[in-house]
């Protein structure tokens, strides 16, 4: 007889749970929603494309030595309105870019 496979409510999932007890709030993947202005850096930098955009945009916190020390902090919304960067153009080229690779 086949053993059966014990089904996961989304907060039991191993993953999921250990997250929540490292007090992260979990988030759907960039691929399903899209980039969004509160989407920290770190998490555009998980795509390796998403480098060459953001440098076309001049992005200072790529070359910043102190940015590695709180680039999951670092909103890509508050990034651009610090720095003057078009957060809509910034936002469509990384969110096509995400779709189309």
């Amino acid at each position: 007889m086949a053993k059966k496979m014990k089904k996961f409510t989304p907060l039991e999932s191993p993953t999921l749970r250990d997250k929540v007890s490292k007090g992260d709030e979990y988030k759907s993947p960039p691929f399903l929603t899209g980039f969004t202005e509160d989407t920290n850096l770190a998490e555009i930098l998980k795509y390796p494309e998403m480098e060459k955009i953001l440098m076309k945009y001049n992005l200072p916190c790529l070359g910043c030595p102190m940015a590695k020390f709180e680039i999951k902090k670092l909103k890509i919304g508050e990034v651009c309105k610090i720095y003057g960067i078009n957060l809509e153009s910034l936002l469509k080229e990384l969110n096509e870019k995400l779709i189309t690779p």
